[in-house]
């Protein structure tokens, strides 16, 4: 992706990196972007279920099996 940076010059950015950008910044090309809270907080404050990853089983199995 080209982007103009303050100067008035062209660069080359990544998709992923303009993304990250987005997520990270408070502010973004003259834009206040809003504050997005962290997992952690919604999950505290019960707004969504918490993240139970795939592999929450496999890695149990090993745990056990080494102990």
């Amino acid at each position: 992706m080209r982007v103009r940076n303050r100067e008035g010059n062209f660069s080359i950015i990544h998709m992923d990196e303009y993304v990250y950008q987005l997520l990270t910044e408070e502010l973004f090309y003259e834009i206040t972007l809003p504050f997005l809270p962290t997992r952690l907080k919604l999950e505290s404050d019960g707004m969504i279920s918490p993240r139970i990853s795939p592999l929450q089983k496999e890695y149990e199995n090993e745990v056990s099996q080494i102990f």
